[in-house]
C-alpha cells in the first residue's frame, strides 16, 4: 500500500510535536522486537494500523509476527524487515479497542473514544491515487427497493429505505463494493433511496419516479375472476404514473385488444431492464398472508381491492374491458351455479330450482352456463333446465352477449358476465 499513500517526513521523537504520536513515541520493544503501530482512518472511515519496522535510528533485525485483534476478529500480520505496512482493520467503531499480541503477550492497545470525524481530523491516511468522491449506485424497484454499490470504494455507505409518504425509514444497512441491499416489502411504496458516507453527508438521494419507463407487472393467479378483478387496476397505474407497462396474465386474449396501450406477455416470459416489478395476487406466509405481499389482509376485502392495494391506488370499482361481441339481449337469463369453494355456493337445497321456476313463469328462457358437470362437489344442478356444454370461452361469451340477466355466485362466470354487460 505504502505506494499509494502519502507519507510525512519523520519527526524525530526528541523533536515530536504530534501530541497523539506521543502514544508511541518511542516504538514498542519488546523481546528484542522493535516497531512502531498508530492507528488512523481515511475520508471513507476506514480504520488502518499503520506498522512501521525499527525505529527512527535503529532498524529492526527481522521479521515480527503480530496478531491483530479489533471488533471481534482477529488476524495475523508479518511485519518484515524495513516494512512500512498500512494494514486496513475495518469500519471504524467508537467504543472499540485495537488489541496487538506479539508472542502471545499484548504489547499495544488502543481504546477508540472519539467519534470519527474527530480522529480523522488528528489522524487520517490519504490516498495519492484513490478518488472515489462520486458513489455510483445501481437501484430499482423490480421485487422491493434494491440499492447496490458500483464504485470500487473502500468505504461502506449507508442505505436508508424511506417510505415518501410517510418519511420513515422502512430499512437501513451498511454496504460497500459489489454489496447490494433489498426491501422484503414489494408492493408498491413510494420509496426514497438515501445514500450516505460514513461521515453522515448525503452522496445520493432517489425518488420513486417511473414516468417513461418500463414496468413489469404480472398477474399471478390462473383463476379467471380474480384476472378480469384486477387487470383494470394495470392500467390505472400505467395512467398515473405515465409508464410504459408490461403485464403477464393466464388470459391475454381477452384483454389485448382492449388494453392496447399494455404490452402483454405470457406468464414466465424474461422481461428485461425493468425500473419497477410488482405481483398481484393472494400471497401466503404459511396460514397466514404475507405482508410482504399483500399491504392488507385481503381475506377481509372486495377482491378488487388486492390490485389497487398491491399497486399503490385508491380503490374504487372498475368494470373490465374484454374482446366479446355487443350485449343483444334475448329472452335468456343465465345461471351460475358452480363455483370453486363451498363457502361460494348458495346453500339453500330448494333455491336454485325456485329461481328457475320462477324465471321459467315471467317468460324467459333459464340457461346454466357452468362447464362443471352435475353433482359437482356435491352441488346439484335443478331439474328441466338446459345445460351449455363446456367449451372454448368465447362461446360462454357470445351466450352472455345475449342474456338480460344473469345470476350467480362468486364465480369466474359472474365476472365474466359483469365484463360483457
Amino acid at each position: 500500500y505504502t505506494n499509494l499513500i502519502h507519507i510525512s517526513e519523520y519527526i524525530a521523537n526528541s523533536n515530536e510535536l504530534n501530541t497523539k504520536a506521543v502514544w508511541n513515541r518511542d516504538g514498542i520493544d519488546r523481546d528484542g522486537a522493535k516497531f512502531q503501530l498508530y492507528p488512523a482512518v481515511d475520508k471513507f472511515g476506514n480504520l488502518y494500523l499503520h506498522a512501521i519496522s525499527g525505529f527512527h535510528e535503529v532498524p529492526a533485525s527481522s521479521d515480527y509476527l503480530l496478531e491483530i485483534s479489533y471488533a471481534g476478529s482477529s488476524k495475523f500480520h508479518t511485519l518484515k524487515v524495513n516494512a512500512l505496512d498500512l494494514i486496513n482493520l475495518g469500519e471504524y467503531r467508537k467504543g472499540y479497542t485495537i488489541y496487538v499480541k506479539y508472542l502471545g503477550k499484548t504489547i499495544y492497545s488502543e481504546y477508540l473514544s472519539d467519534e470519527v470525524n474527530d480522529f480523522f481530523n488528528l489522524n487520517h491516511v490519504e490516498f495519492n491515487s484513490y478518488d472515489t468522491d462520486d458513489v455510483a449506485i445501481l437501484y430499482h424497484f423490480a421485487d422491493g427497493a434494491h440499492a447496490e454499490i458500483l464504485s470500487k470504494t473502500l468505504s461502506k455507505y449507508t442505505i436508508d429505505f424511506i417510505d415518501g409518504d410517510t418519511n420513515s425509514i422502512v430499512y437501513s444497512t451498511k454496504i460497500g463494493y459489489g454489496e447490494w441491499a433489498r426491501t422484503s416489502i414489494k408492493y408498491f411504496k413510494n420509496w426514497v433511496i438515501s445514500v450516505k458516507d460514513l461521515f453522515n453527508n448525503e452522496v445520493e438521494y432517489i425518488k420513486y419516479d417511473a414516468s417513461n419507463k418500463r414496468v413489469y407487472i404480472s398477474i399471478d393467479s390462473i383463476a379467471l375472476g380474480d384476472t378480469l378483478a384486477w387487470i383494470p387496476y394495470v392500467d390505472e397505474f400505467r395512467k398515473k404514473h405515465k409508464c410504459e407497462v408490461i403485464c403477464s396474465t393466464f388470459w391475454n386474449d381477452l384483454f389485448i385488444k382492449k388494453y392496447k396501450k399494455i404490452t402483454f406477455v405470457k406468464p414466465g416470459e424474461q422481461v428485461d431492464n425493468v425500473y419497477a416489478r410488482y405481483r398481484i395476487g393472494h400471497h401466503y406466509d404459511g396460514e397466514i398472508f404475507d405482508n410482504n405481499m399483500n399491504p392488507t389482509n385481503f381475506v377481509n376485502l372486495p377482491l378488487q381491492q388486492t390490485a389497487s392495494d398491491i399497486l399503490g391506488l385508491p380503490f374504487s370499482e372498475i368494470k373490465p374491458k374484454i374482446v366479446s361481441q355487443p350485449h343483444t339481449p334475448d329472452k335468456l337469463i343465465g345461471l351460475g351455479i358452480q363455483s370453486t369453494a363451498q363457502s361460494k355456493y348458495w346453500n339453500n337445497p330448494t333455491g336454485w330450482q325456485e329461481v328457475v321456476d320462477w324465471i321459467k313463469s315471467i317468460g324467459y328462457t333459464p340457461i346454466i352456463l357452468s362447464r362443471e358437470e352435475n353433482g359437482y362437489m356435491g352441488n346439484f344442478y335443478p331439474s328441466e333446465v338446459y345445460q351449455n356444454p363446456s367449451g372454448p370461452l368465447g362461446n360462454v361469451i357470445s351466450l352472455l352477449a345475449r342474456c338480460s340477466a344473469f345470476v350467480g355466485v362468486s364465480s369466474g362466470l359472474s365476472w365474466l358476465a359483469w365484463a360483457v354487460g
